[in-house]
């Protein structure tokens, strides 16, 4: 949805769901996505700035270029749908992807009963 044009129709004893309950509620229906982080190497190919040379033949300027890109990757995350996007944006894209592997992988995982004592 995030690419296309398109409209999604819930229809049956799912239809009154609110949107926000249709992600727990529909969860083993779809093929899973998968999304890695980039490693620093696969951030610099992304921005098209890999080094073309090994670090020990770098020159002052372009070793500064690295580690300053290192400081963008630390500080902006290697997931690939992040990059570009405006900080607020980011975080809200990141904020998900941990509320996601919480909810979904812990909580479950290990059955715990009172969510909102975890998020103290």
């Amino acid at each position: 949805m995030d690419t296309e044009r398109m409209e999604l129709v819930v229809s049956g004893s799912s239809a009154k769901m609110l949107s926000r309950e249709v992600h727990t509620s529909f969860r083993g229906r779809r093929m899973a996505n998968v999304i890695r982080p980039f490693s620093f190497p696969e951030f610099l190919r992304h921005r098209g700035e890999e080094p073309a040379k090994v670090p020990r033949r770098w020159t002052a300027a372009e070793r500064s270029l690295v580690e300053n890109r290192f400081r963008d990757y630390l500080a902006t995350g290697g997931f690939p749908e992040a990059q570009g996007l405006a900080p607020g944006l980011r975080v809200e894209l990141l904020q998900g992807y941990v509320d996601a592997v919480l909810i979904r992988d812990v909580l479950e995982r290990h059955a715990v009963t009172q969510v909102s004592e975890v998020d103290r």
